[in-house]
């Protein structure tokens, strides 16, 4: 769990909550005592967070506030959202080690995927910090589909460290965010070999172009660099997310975005805000069909975001 040190902070100026100890104790006692133990433990771990650390629970309490458009929010909202987003780690946890008995994930609308996988077409995959990915790299393996993940680990790499080391083939399949120009050329190389992409949409990382939106009933600051990505790679584009409906079942969600995106040569950002506009609108309707999945716990409606 991460979050952000000072109020009006970017997401990556962050202290990561948590030790390698503690995940390793988690991880050992999922291992001996199976998942439902796992989860019993997590509820005193999230209560003191509740506590004793005033950022995520103001994130939170904002965030449900708006989803839900009421003025007041109560602890047990804030306190299950908190709570399904640790559940959410375990999973990811659990998926990456192959730990995947007794874990239910059904899909809809994978058949896009499937299509353009048939016509030997790549395409970037537009996700955000919704539920959980691996819930949909794992629904997609069974039908032999290859997503790669382009991720920004600066801010967690306790948990990306331990990941690797339960499942180290999976580094093959993560584009690690770097330098620019060789993030793009692996990119590329990836969509031209008809393979799928995949980058989350909803946060902007410092010194990242961003513009901001309508989200949530308020002006909130979206990256534009997966519009311009797609735009030169001149690939299909399409929504994913997997959200968390119970205990045991995640529900993957995949529609189309766009064919293809053409930016004007002249005039590339007139055709920016409606574009992104258009993916924070998808976003809020999935925000308010789960309202506990979305996981950006820092001042996310600032105007200072960098």
């Amino acid at each position: 769990m991460t979050v952000p040190v000072r109020r009006g902070s970017s997401w990556r100026d962050v202290g990561e909550i948590g030790s390698i100890l503690g995940m390793r104790l988690l991880a050992g006692t999922c291992r001996l005592l199976g998942r439902r133990a796992v989860y019993c433990l997590l509820h005193p771990i999230v209560l003191y967070y509740l506590l004793v650390k005033p950022v995520p629970r103001r994130a939170s309490c904002e965030y449900l506030r708006r989803v839900a458009g009421t003025p007041r929010v109560s602890w047990i909202k804030v306190y299950r959202h908190l709570l399904c987003f640790a559940e959410c780690t375990l999973d990811r946890y659990l998926f990456v080690a192959g730990r995947t008995r007794g874990l239910r994930v059904s899909i809809h609308g994978h058949h896009y995927l499937e299509r353009a996988a048939r016509e030997g077409r790549g395409a970037l995959l537009l996700g955000a910090h919704l539920g959980s990915f691996e819930a949909m790299r794992a629904a997609s393996a069974i039908s032999h589909v290859r997503i790669s993940v382009v991720a920004d680990f600066r801010g967690s790499r306790m948990l990306s460290g331990m990941l690797e080391r339960l499942n180290p083939a999976l580094s093959e399949e993560v584009i690690p965010v770097g330098d620019g120009f060789e993030t793009v050329l692996r990119i590329k190389e990836r969509i031209d070999a008809g393979e799928f992409v995949a980058l989350l949409a909803d946060r902007a990382s410092p010194g990242e172009r961003a513009i901001p939106v309508s989200f949530l009933g308020a002006p909130a600051r979206f990256p534009v660099g997966p519009y311009l990505l797609a735009a030169t790679l001149a690939c299909p584009v399409l929504l994913t997310f997997g959200i968390r409906k119970t205990p045991n079942r995640y529900e993957v969600h995949c529609e189309p975005f766009a064919n293809q995106i053409t930016l004007p040569r002249r005039r590339r950002d007139a055709g920016l805000p409606s574009l992104v506009q258009r993916y924070a609108e998808r976003l809020e309707h999935y925000c308010q069909m789960a309202p506990d999945n979305w996981f950006n716990f820092f001042d996310y409606w600032s105007p200072i975001l960098d």
